[in-house]
Formats: C-alpha cells, structure tokens, sequence
C-alpha cells in the first residue's frame, strides 16, 4: 500500500463530520453490524463529532491506518568495498563508535491505563477495535473515569456494551460517568435496573443520587420533593448531617414544626453545631405553645444548661435564664441521675418564694418520696473459688438494719448493720498445699516400702468466722460538688475488730464531665486469710488480716458524637499482722458510645452504653500465698486486661427498675515467684516459682427492683465473674419501706450499700 495513504485517510476522516449526516458517523469508530440503540447511540454520535470535542476527548477517537510500509532494498545503503592498506607503519585504529542506545520497551496495557498519556490511551483503543475486545473497552472506558474525563468514559463504556459486555459494572460505570457530565436523569435510567435487583453499589449511588436531586429540589423551593427524596434516601443508608439539616428545615416549610424541631434537637444533642442551633430555635418558636406549657425559650435554656454549646450563647435565650434558672438546674440534675440534688434545688426554690413553671412543678411531685426516710431487710449470698481452706471463701450477709433518711434536703446519712459468716473449708495437712509454718519433712527413703504420712495439724485450723458488720455514710448533694465519707467496723480478726474509711469528694459539671478523688483504708477480701485473719495450725501464731491505704482519682467527660471517656487510677500501700508490706498500683481507660434509647425491646431506656476498656495491675511483690508472711490476696507482677463493656439503665420515674453492667474480654497476668517465708533469709526459705495465666473473663452484674404498693419495694441482684485465675459469683434480695407515698424508682434506690 502508498506509503500516502495515512496522510490521505487522516484528512478524509477530518472531513467527515462537515461531508456526512449524523447517521453516517458510526462508520469512522464502529463497523460492527449491529447497529446502536438508546443511549449507545448518542454515543457514537459524540465519538463521530471528536473534532469539536476538547483535546483530551479527541485522543479519544480511534483512528485506523494500515501499519508501515515495508522498507524497499534499493532504498538501503551498500556497504563499502574493502581496501589494502599500504605497506608501512600501522595506523591506530579508529574509535570504535558507540552503539547507539536501546529504545525503551513499550508501555504494558496496565501501565497505559493506569498512568499511560492520553495519546496513549487513545493507541490502545485502536487495539481495542481491531479485536473488538469489549473487556478492553470497559478497562479503557474506566481509565478515563479515573481521569475525571467523563465524556469519554460514557462513549467507551457504551461501546462495551454494543461489543456485548455484561455484568452490573457496564451500567453502573454509565451512570457514574453521566453523573459526572451532570446528567442526572440519565444516570438514573442506568442506575435503574440495578436497583429493581437491589445490587448493592447501585442502592448507594442511587441515595446520593437522590440526595443530590433533593438538595436541588431544595433549592429550588419544592420542599416535599425534598421529604420524599431524602426519605428514600433514608431507606438506604443513613442522611447525613448536611441532609438532616435540610430535612429539618423542610418539615418546618411546609408546616410540620414538631418533626422539624424533633430532628434539630437531635442533630444539637449529637453535635452541639450553630447550624443544628440556629435550626432548633426557629422551630421550637414556631410550635404552638398550650397554656400552662413550658414556655419555648425556657425549654431551649434547659437544654443548653444540660448539653452546653452554641444555644448559651444565644440572646433571646440569655434573656429568658433568670426565670428558668432553677428549672434548669434541676432538670440538669435530674439528667445526670443526681434527683436528691434536683428536688432539693426545687425546695430552696421554693423557700425564696419562686414562682416555678408547670414542668418543674410536676418533676417536684414525682421526686417528693425520693427524701423520705426508707427501712430495708436484706441477704445476700457470694462465694469465690480456689483451694478449700486457702483461697476459696463464702460470704453470707444478713442485714437486719439498713436506714436511710435525708436531712434538711441535702444531707443523705445511712446506717447498716449485718450478720456476716464467712468460710473457707477445712484445708489439708498437705506439702502441696502448705499453711503457715509447716515442718520441715525429711527427704523420703525410697529403700522403705512404706510411704510416710505427712504429719497432723497440731491445732484445729480456722475454717470460719462468724461476726457483725456495721457502716455509716454521709453524703452532702450539692450542685455540682458532692462531699461524702463512710465510716465501718468489718467483722472481727484473730487479734482486733477491722475498722475501715473511705472519703472523697466528687463533682458534676454541667456538661457531663465527672470528677472525682478519694481516699480510703478498706479490708482485702480475697480470702479469709487476708479478710481476718487466720491461726497458724502448726504454731497457733496468728497472722493475716490484711488492709490497703490508698488514694483514688476517677475522671470522664463527654466527647463528640454521643462518646465518653473515663479514666480510673489508684495506687494503696498494703500492710497486716506478721504479713510482708507490698505496694500495688492499677489504671483503667474506657470508651463508651451512648446507644438510641429505644435500641432493646425493653421499652425507653435511661441510657445504653458500650465500648471497650483496657486495665492494668501491677504490685512490687506476689504475697498470694498462705505461708507466714504472705497475705493470701491476687498480686500479680502484672495483670492486662481488654474487654468490650456494656451499661444499661431503663427508664427511671417508673414502677420497675434494672441496671445491668457486662464486659467480655482476655486477661493476662504474671505472679512473680516468692519466697516460702517472706522476710526470712534463711537458706532453708524455698521459693514458690512463678505462675503466668490468661484466658476469657467475663462479668455480668444485675440489679433490678419492682413497686409492690406506693410504700413497699422488693429487689435483687445477680453477680458472675470468671477470671483467668478464679471464678465468683453472688446473689441477693432486698425488701424497702419507704415512709412516704412513692410514684416511681430511681437509680439511687438500686444502691445496697451507699457508695
């Protein structure tokens, strides 16, 4: 063929979109038989009109011309003919050249499409239509996609489909590409029987398609195209804040002012944003306000007073915060689960002579026999695996005497007193299990068929103790700061009755955040050993009874998002009778997301939370044992733990109360070796070696009450721990009176003992 011809077809094809009807332009890209349909065909029309198209879209186009001609022999160059030199001195030879250098290899088909040029890219389609390669087309159609070069993309990918390409990409890659030319109402015709099979990728473009068509209704006033939109939207997937905002402000424009406030207030409490403000304060003005109602502007005061952000800073509700001040800060209380705080800033209200709206007077009624003075009976059953007569250990409490009363309004005292009996089993003389000083057994003579016994105790070892247990508590319930302490004898030892203290303050701000430090010298109850106190059965020696003194700080906050952080750490000193002294340190970091209310079936909850939580214990030395000297508690060289807690709390003001709290999660831990008699340095102290364990934990706690009549009350709880070391668990009933007519729980009734 001329070498003549590219040049030639080259200005033909230029020609053509001047020389040839529309109809005639699918014949320079596509000579396929079958002709285009629908929207293949406005395709074809745009590839044929490539001259007018940008540059970009012209590389495109692919052109077809035969490939080079080939090289004809006479158009070589002979090689010269060779010479004799003449005799004489040999000339150095010339430099020998240097070849000239390799042309690159050429592109891979994956490097063009990924970052090959457009001229590139425009090569390969001819590629493309010389094999009629569908599945190269729709590779080409998507690399240009990625280039945000969308007219092109929609040709190839219509030329796909006309090479008979299937499967759902083909029309979801149209419809992507039409929205990237702005054609809408296109997209959605491809879009359209993906969706019909509930493809999933086609259900999500097909939402923020919608949400994109209702932003445009929006704008163009028609705002119950912009409901209807953004509700399928909804059924999708999740609006987002933008298009809550606009769903919001298109309720209240066509009238429906309690959806539109319901949704802003939502968006407020979730983000605390000035969009979310600015919303909720033009709809909440725009409801019809009852008579006798909560004014609107006292509502939004409350609000702001309880979750803080932008709405305090608004001046029409500014100047509503005098009269609502009080309400406030009792419903600000309330929320937070402080209602002897709430009812007691009522009171003094009241003292002042206040007038106080119909909504505060209400949560007054309800919380008026949360002051009266209630009488309890309760039992209670726990018990802690382990060794019998080491470290498992049985608690029973039988409490004949549980007072509470509140004095002048803030002031909350109790008194309790119990029976306690606590067991431990009889332990076994045993050299596998040694208790206090044991003798020292001769080795065994082997040669002697007779297997020696290991000797009897000398004195009856302590299995049991049977004693009252008796605490007093004060707490003070101020605004935000709360000061308590308790005051408690624990059963009696071997040598003293076990007094202990705990005091701290704690406050509450008014956006949520808690803090709170304490102190504290309380009985280790992991064994009986470490509880009382126990006899040597050997010596009749007594030891044990173990105290830690110590401090503890507990801080959380909420974050964005409808999240909260808590941070717990404490460090004690831990000292007994003829018992080694030991430090111990632990820290806790938890996360939670508070949960929609109505998530359970279990009717509106108070809150639900969940989210992990990571722990760590440490104690400089391993006196877990029950030799002399140690202290028979948990004290691990280390201990890690992580878990995903749980917390559940239903409605309070009701007849029925409960309150669940859960983990699931791994725990680790180390317990260092230790000596048999810590203290001594003989060279007879042997040493107990080290021990590592982990495994599941889980722990499950329960509480929950029920109203017999308006004065009685009945409850419970349910306890289970399983740990890598031991497993516990314990359960108990509680029978209240309360002194004054009560129309409902509150969390502060699931409390046995206070703090």
């Amino acid at each position: 063929m001329s070498s003549t011809r590219p040049v030639f077809l080259s200005l033909v094809f230029l020609a053509l979109p001047a020389a040839l009807p529309p109809s005639a332009y699918a014949g320079a890209f596509d000579d396929s038989a079958a002709p285009f349909t629908g929207d293949v065909r406005r395709g074809t029309a745009g590839l044929a009109i490539a001259p007018r198209m940008p540059a970009t879209s012209r590389h495109a186009v692919a052109l077809f011309d035969d490939p080079d001609p080939p090289i004809s022999v006479a158009a070589v160059p002979a090689a010269p003919a060779a010479t004799i030199a003449p005799a004489g001195p040999t000339a150095p030879p010339p430099p020998t050249p240097t070849p000239p250098a390799q042309p690159a290899p050429p592109p891979s088909v994956s490097e063009i499409l990924e970052n090959g040029s457009n001229a590139e890219l425009a090569a390969l389609g001819n590629e493309a239509h010389a094999r009629r390669d569908a599945s190269l087309a729709e590779a080409i159609a998507w690399a240009w996609y990625r280039r945000s070069d969308h007219a092109p993309a929609s040709l190839w990918f219509a030329q796909a489909a006309a090479w008979g390409a299937g499967g759902d990409d083909i029309p979801y890659g149209r419809a992507v590409a039409a929205l990237g030319e702005d054609r809408p109402d296109l997209a959605r015709q491809h879009l359209a029987p993906l969706v019909r099979r509930g493809v999933e990728k086609a259900l999500v473009l097909n939402a923020d398609l919608n949400a994109r068509l209702a932003s445009e209704a929006y704008e163009g006033g028609r705002y119950p195209d912009t409901i209807a939109l953004l509700n399928q939207v909804y059924r999708q997937r999740y609006l987002s804040h933008r298009e809550q905002i606009l769903l919001a402000w298109s309720y209240l424009r066509t009238g429906d002012a309690a959806k539109s406030a319901s949704i802003f207030e939502g968006l407020y409490r979730a983000c605390k944003d000035q969009a979310s403000a600015d919303g909720l304060v033009t709809a909440v003005l725009a409801l019809p306000a009852p008579p006798g109602a909560e004014p609107p502007l006292a509502r939004l005061y409350r609000l702001g007073a309880t979750v803080g952000g932008p709405l305090n800073g608004n001046p029409a509700i500014i100047a509503a915060a005098p009269p609502v001040a009080v309400e406030a800060a009792a419903a600000r209380a309330a929320n937070q689960g402080r209602h002897v705080a709430a009812l007691a800033a009522i009171k003094d209200s009241r003292k002042r002579g206040e007038s106080l709206p119909a909504v505060t007077a209400t949560l007054a009624d309800r919380l008026s026999g949360l002051a009266s003075p209630a009488f309890t009976l309760s039992g209670a059953y726990s018990s802690k695996s382990g060794t019998e007569g080491l470290g498992q250990l049985s608690i029973s409490d039988l409490s004949f005497f549980n007072a509470r009363a509140i004095i002048a309004g803030r002031h909350e005292i109790s008194f309790r007193a119990s029976h306690v009996r606590l067991k431990t089993g009889m332990p076994e003389a045993s050299e596998y299990n040694p208790i206090g000083i044991p003798p020292v057994i001769p080795p065994r003579d082997y040669s002697d068929p007779v297997i020696p016994e290991y000797p009897d105790f000398n004195q009856k070892p302590t299995d049991h103790v049977y004693d009252y247990d008796t605490a007093f508590s004060w707490r003070y319930h101020g605004g935000n700061w709360s000061p308590w302490f308790v005051f408690g004898a624990a059963p009696e030892g071997i040598r003293k009755r076990n007094y202990n203290v705990q005091a701290g303050i704690t406050y509450v701000g008014d956006d949520n955040a808690m803090f709170e430090a304490a102190i504290f010298d309380l009985p280790v109850k992991d064994s009986l050993l470490s509880y009382t106190g126990i006899r040597d059965p050997w010596t009749g020696a007594s030891w044990g009874q173990v105290m830690t003194t110590g401090a503890r700080l507990v801080a959380s906050r909420p974050l964005e998002n409808d999240w909260a952080i808590r941070a717990e750490g404490h460090a004690s000193q831990l000292t007994g009778d003829h018992v080694e002294t030991n430090y111990g340190l632990g820290f806790n970091l938890g996360l939670r997301k508070n949960l929609p209310p109505d998530l359970l079936p279990l009717g509106e909850l108070a809150y639900l939370t969940i989210g992990p939580d990571v722990s760590f214990l440490h104690y400089e030395k391993n006196l877990g044992k029950f030799t002399w000297g140690h202290g028979g508690y948990f004290s691990p060289e280390y201990l890690f733990q992580a878990d995903i807690g749980a917390n559940l709390l239903t409605r309070e003001d009701t007849f029925w109360l409960a309150k669940i709290d859960a983990l699931l999660g791994y725990q680790a831990n180390e317990q260092a070796g230790a000596p048999y008699y810590p203290g001594l340095s003989s060279a007879e102290n042997l040493r107990y070696p080290g021990t590592t364990t982990s495994g599941l934990i889980f722990s499950l706690r329960a509480r929950a009450a029920f109203m017999l009549s308006p004065h009685w009350m009945v409850g419970g709880f349910i306890d289970a721990n399983k740990t890598a070391d031991y497993n516990a668990y314990g359960i108990g009933m509680h029978l209240t009176y309360f002194f004054a007519h009560r129309l409902g729980l509150y969390r502060e009734d699931l409390q046995l003992p206070i703090w």
